[in-house]
């Protein structure tokens, strides 16, 4: 189901941007709950980056050669 999903996203990829109401977009609200946004990409960035370099250590420590 999310191949299926995923394939019909990616034939809206060539759609052009929808307008955006800029004022509305400016409010407190609105600029907080990006600032929220952005701090947990970050934080999902931050632990990604972390299993990626347990996972290469865990990679490299192992007797993967195809010899």
């Amino acid at each position: 189901m999310l191949q299926a999903i995923g394939t019909e996203m990616a034939g809206h990829e060539g759609m052009p941007m929808g307008e955006h109401d800029l004022e509305a977009m400016s409010s407190r609200e609105v600029t907080d709950a990006l600032e929220a946004m952005v701090r947990a990409e970050e934080r999902l960035i931050a632990q990604m980056q972390r299993y990626l370099a347990e996972h290469r250590a865990m990679l490299d420590s192992s007797d993967h050669s195809d010899s």
